[in-house]
């Protein structure tokens, strides 16, 4: 056998080798800083803040926040209550049928006890 065939093909099996190591590298790394993310994430206890940001999602065509809306807001309002923060900001947009997602986001607060001064759209 010639030289020349021998050498390429040790060489394929070389960079084949490498590539898997690298691609099972970064799926372990992928993997593990998803697993932080997760542990410290259920882990956070959470502590006083200056403000409770709440980002806007889907507002149902009624005007009533759809169901991870008002999770979000839930959280929201048992932060205030509990003196976590002063104030609750609430975000978003216009739904698709015209709908300020915002109005509704404070009224729901409001109507939940959260001061109607210590919300801001």
């Amino acid at each position: 056998m010639p030289r020349a065939e021998r050498h390429g093909s040790r060489r394929r099996p070389v960079i084949q080798t490498v590539l898997l190591v690298v691609v099972l590298a970064t799926a372990a790394l992928g993997l593990a800083t998803a697993g932080w993310v997760l542990w410290t994430g259920l882990r956070a206890t959470g502590g006083p803040a200056e403000l409770v940001l709440v980002m806007g999602t889907a507002v149902e065509p009624d005007g009533t926040p759809g169901r991870r809306l008002e999770a979000r807001l839930e959280a929201a309002r048992r932060a205030h209550a509990q003196g976590l923060a002063p104030v609750v900001v609430v975000t978003s947009g216009r739904s698709p049928a015209g709908i300020d997602e915002a109005s509704v986001m404070a009224a729901w607060l409001v109507e939940r006890g959260v001061p109607a001064d210590a919300v801001l759209e």
